[in-house]
């Protein structure tokens, strides 16, 4: 059971009053099962939901799995659909948002095939995806409101390599393509890049010691907020992160991070410029349980 309350008073600008109060309740449950034999893996999965702005929406999902050959070939499929209730911004906000929005629906499959490489002591894998989604809320510039989107669709390929080099170097990479589009109208789906990937290091120098790098590209996409209405579009970037982390003793841990390695500027969103490099330092304490 989930209870949401929103009583929000905000002043845009300090003089433009946008005040909502909502009030929500949510009903959920479900279960998932595995089976796994040998060369086969079997999943299903469900969940039920029931709102005070919805009735009763079930989401099955099923998948699996064959490994075929002497080389390890795995082939695997999944198909599922989803659920989501809008959130109370996008009912309740007086300047964009809309309370006559319905929930999101959507459903989707994906095929995929996973290929072990012995020489690189890695796995390589391939996958094929395709998504359909149901009164998707989206931001229209033209209405200048949060509508639901009555069909989009988007599909594309995944590819991603993993290789231990050694007991102490794990290194890595994925690539993604995706295209969307908005049923019938020609306006783009916001922040939807069609490209992106990333690359990723992982070396343990001591065995209390883990170091971490992190590479990641975003491509051009479409995107529109208030400060910048003249500007569609937002440029890809790149960015890395480096991270540290020293298990002291069973229970302490030391970490640090530095986020935007190499200073990169660039916007993730339009009017919204990226703070720079900055660092996290931190200690963990695990408590024990016995």
């Amino acid at each position: 059971l989930r209870h949401e309350t929103a009583d929000v008073a905000t002043l845009i600008a300090k003089q433009y009053p946008a005040p909502f109060s909502l009030d929500r309740r949510t009903w959920s449950g479900g279960g998932e099962i595995r089976f796994a034999q040998g060369r086969y893996q079997f999943d299903a999965g469900f969940r039920i939901d029931n709102s005070d702005d919805a009735d009763y929406e079930i989401s099955p999902r099923l998948g699996g799995g064959l490994q075929f050959g002497n080389r390890g070939t795995r082939i695997k499929a999944s198909f599922g659909k989803g659920f989501k209730l809008p959130s109370f911004f996008a009912l309740g906000e007086p300047n964009v948002g809309n309370p006559n929005l319905k929930p999101e629906t959507s459903k989707g499959f994906d095929i995929g095939l996973e290929q072990p490489i012995e020489g690189l002591r890695g796995l390589i894998n391939v996958s094929y995806f395709n998504n359909t989604f149901k009164n998707l809320i989206d931001f229209s510039p033209e209405l200048f409101r949060l509508v639901n989107r009555l069909e989009v669709t988007s599909r594309g390929i995944e590819l991603g390599i993993n290789s231990t080099l050694s007991d102490f170097l794990q290194v890595g990479g994925h690539v993604t393509y995706v295209d969307t589009e908005i049923v019938g109208t020609n306006e783009p789906l916001r922040d939807r890049p069609r490209w992106k990937g990333g690359l990723h290091l992982d070396w343990h120098p001591h065995y209390k010691l883990r170091i971490n790098f992190r590479n990641t590209w975003i491509g051009e996409r479409s995107d529109f907020q208030i400060p910048i209405p003249k500007q569609t579009r937002v440029s890809g970037y790149n960015t890395s992160s480096l991270g540290a982390t020293y298990q002291a003793s069973e229970a302490v841990s030391l970490f640090a991070r530095m986020d935007n390695l190499f200073n990169s500027k660039f916007h993730q969103f339009v009017g919204f410029p990226d703070p720079g490099s900055y660092a996290r330092v931190g200690l963990r304490y695990r408590l024990p349980l016995h």
